[in-house]
């Protein structure tokens, strides 16, 4: 018996496939570089205390979410967009990965397509699951990886969603104002919704701030936010993101995510909205520690004629090219000795639609980017010796 063509044709993401390498090197008795795609907080006292009455209740979110987290969050995004705000507008997701795919499931039937800029995060396989297809408009190094959305002249048969993703994973590319414009423009010229995954907004570097195609006013009937407390809030392991959407949207998205699992875990929101309402001042410092990340790294791999990349204005990863092995090796055999033998989260550029590149998070205590730094270049040499050797 065979299986779908949509589950023949699917992949792993990623980033779970280094994750397992990882894991063979630890069992090996490697003790792998503690860097991260989010930052390393234990959890306040606050969310534990909730995440512990919440176990007693043992009770059951509605379907479109804690009703106390989604007034929270509608309060908040109210601030930050300067207009009102309901909960009606907010659907609860187990993170932002299933925000997505909601998304694309609700706004996409087969044969659709969704337009983004490359490189990008592995959306393909969302797409996939959706029976749609992605357009890509590629962005350059040479460039800082800059959007350069005035430049889609050609139409794009059955397009139906303009994606953007600001801090752009991988590249650390963050979007100017005149970014938010050209989207929005393009958007309304084509008839097409916006999905805007925001999940590492509050990652924004050198004095910068997030912007989010929500903020236009104009394209506000048209705009689809998703957001994520994995990175934000510390919270990877809780698995609790949002979308913010006009209230129709919402509705259609919440049937779509009964079918898929009924509601999300009642305790994750609860942990959630701690976190939200709480004080935050094991939060206060996320910011400047993965900035002083990102300087740690520059300093060291970034005056390396080694290593090749540009410096990240947000987001937790360097989108790094290693010449002397990509002459020889294919960025998926770098990420797999990388994690396998040296344990150095490297995830294959190929999976970003970034070749012969390598994506590495340098989220985590700042010890660790150090270590990272020194153990990449320990790593990379060996292997360009080796390299070197057989050939």
């Amino acid at each position: 018996m065979s299986l779908s063509q949509r589950a023949d044709r699917i992949g792993r993401a990623g980033s779970r496939l280094t994750e397992e390498l990882l894991g063979q090197f630890r069992h090996e008795g490697g003790t792998p570089v503690r860097v991260t795609a989010h930052p390393a907080r234990p959890l306040p006292t606050h969310v534990s205390d909730e995440i512990a009455a919440s176990l007693v209740r043992n009770q059951m979110a509605p379907s479109a979410g804690d009703t106390e987290l989604r007034d929270a969050i509608a309060a908040d995004l109210a601030i930050e967009f300067a207009r009102p705000v309901s909960r009606d507008e907010i659907l609860i997701t187990a993170g932002a990965m299933h925000a997505l795919h909601i998304a694309f499931m609700g706004l996409l039937d087969p044969g659709d397509a969704v337009v983004t800029t490359s490189p990008c995060f592995f959306f393909d396989g969302i797409a996939r699951l959706s029976n749609a297809n992605m357009v890509y408009h590629e962005t350059r190094p040479e460039d800082g990886y800059a959007w350069r959305l005035s430049d889609l002249k050609t139409p794009v048969p059955r397009a139906r969603i303009l994606l953007l993703n600001s801090p752009t994973n991988p590249t650390g590319y963050v979007c100017s104002h005149q970014d938010l414009v050209e989207a929005a423009a393009l958007a309304e010229a084509n008839n097409w919704y916006i999905v805007s995954d925001e999940s590492y907004d509050r990652f924004v570097y050198d004095g910068s701030r997030h912007l989010s195609p929500a903020l236009l006013a104009g394209s506000a009937n048209r705009t689809i936010v998703i957001r994520s407390f994995t990175k934000s809030f510390a919270m990877p392991a809780w698995r609790v993101g949002y979308i913010y959407a006009p209230k129709d949207v919402i509705k259609a998205f919440t049937r779509i995510l009964e079918w898929s699992n009924l509601y999300c875990n009642h305790i994750a929101q609860r942990a959630a909205l701690a976190a939200f309402l709480g004080s935050k001042s094991w939060l206060a410092e996320l910011t400047s520690e993965l900035e002083s990340n990102r300087d740690t790294i520059w300093q060291t791999l970034g005056q390396d004629p080694t290593f090749r990349f540009t410096r990240p204005n947000g987001g937790p990863f360097i989108l790094v090219s290693i010449p002397s092995l990509t002459e020889r090796l294919t960025d998926d055999e770098i990420a797999e000795q990388l994690a396998r033998r040296f344990g150095i989260p490297a995830t294959s550029g190929t999976v970003f639609h970034a070749p012969k590149r390598l994506r590495i998070p340098f989220g985590g205590e700042p010890s660790e980017a150090a270590t990272l730094a020194s153990r990449l270049i320990e790593a990379v040499g060996k292997l360009v010796e080796e390299v070197t050797f057989r050939s």
